[in-house]
């Protein structure tokens, strides 16, 4: 219907071109030979706003970072490069469809709004169809631009499987605080310096001494719970990454826990909070190492694996498993283990 209007509008400009021009030729009046000029005018520059590509136009998105498969919108500015171009109807295409049209008139910018819905992973660039006519709706151009952009989108996070896994990850991190009989260690003792808490003054050396003597106490390594995604290429699930990278956000003021994931060297990297970048772009690499934390304290640890199971391990080191069933459920016997209690 587009094209039938514009076609019949350029028919008809045509029509009074050539009629002004005949009117000119048989009249000869200056009048007439006028109005004839003025609309070769106004053709040529309807004709010459077109002229200049699309990609001329200029765009500035807002960075954004949202969960994945959600739609959202890009919201930013556009406005010709340079001030003599006129593209006053001028739009973008999403996926709800053609925008409403923008009126770029030199350099002045115009607001615009992209809606947009992508997967996981860090976007430099979009393309966009866009389409821009002339001010009287004469003539029309469209394309697809690439238009840049600083998009990422981190994984959707399960909130029903970080709401069940979360209170069994507090009871084990609870456990673990539980089993530390004295959480500091007797290093010596040093003469009181004023602004010392008073809680650590040991008045019974400070009497037998004949001055204030403090305790100097060093903390015992506190049990970790290491929570760790298990995962190669071949057994990558995303449910189970999104519910880690869940979990590491819910449990960021958490002193006692750590996390784990395999980088693409083979390597176990660490952190105590994964960020979003990382979040987005990650790609499980195709062997995995054996779990290994380094130099981490491992005395009475507990490791919950995401993913694929671990073996058993040993010094009383405790490992207990949770994974996403093809239904989108948690199994393991972390949860084996939970029932047992209730039963």
């Amino acid at each position: 219907m587009g094209r039938i209007k514009r076609f019949a509008g350029m028919l008809l400009f045509l029509l009074i071109l050539s009629g002004s021009f005949g009117l000119a030729a048989i009249f000869n009046t200056t009048m007439i030979w006028a109005v004839w000029y003025a609309f070769v005018f106004v053709f040529l520059l309807c004709l010459g706003q077109l002229i200049w590509p699309l990609t001329s136009v200029a765009w500035r998105l807002r960075p954004v970072e949202r969960p994945a498969d959600t739609p959202f919108s890009l919201t930013g500015t556009v406005a010709n490069r340079r001030w003599w171009q006129w593209q006053p109807q001028w739009q973008a295409q999403d996926h709800t469809g053609w925008l409403a049209p923008v009126t770029l008139l030199g350099k002045r910018p115009a607001a615009i709004s992209v809606q947009a819905q992508f997967s996981r992973g860090i976007y430099t660039s979009l393309r966009v169809p866009v389409r821009s006519q002339d001010l009287f709706g004469l003539l029309s151009k469209g394309r697809r631009v690439v238009v840049p952009a600083d998009v990422t989108v981190y994984p959707a996070v399960p909130a029903a499987l970080v709401r069940q896994l979360l209170p069994m990850l507090s009871a084990l991190r609870a456990r673990q605080r539980a089993g530390l009989v004295d959480p500091y260690s007797l290093q010596g003792y040093r003469q009181y310096i004023p602004g010392d808490p008073l809680g650590v003054v040991d008045w019974r050396v400070s009497a037998r001494v004949g001055h204030t003597m403090i305790r100097e106490l060093t903390p015992e390594p506190t049990p970790f719970v290491h929570v760790v995604f298990n995962a190669n290429a071949q057994t990558f699930n995303e449910q189970e990454w999104a519910l880690f990278f869940g979990l590491q956000r819910a449990t960021r003021n958490w002193t006692n826990v750590w996390y784990w994931w395999p980088t693409q060297a083979g390597t176990w990297a660490h952190a105590h909070e994964v960020s979003t970048q990382i979040a987005a772009a990650y790609q499980a690499p195709a062997a995995v190492a054996a779990w290994s934390p380094g130099e981490t304290p491992m005395r009475d640890a507990t490791i919950v694996a995401l993913g694929t199971p671990l073996p058993a391990g040993g010094q009383g080191i405790q490992v207990v498993q949770a994974a996403v069933g093809p239904d989108g459920r948690l199994t393991g016997n972390m949860l084996q283990r939970k029932e047992q209690r209730s039963s």
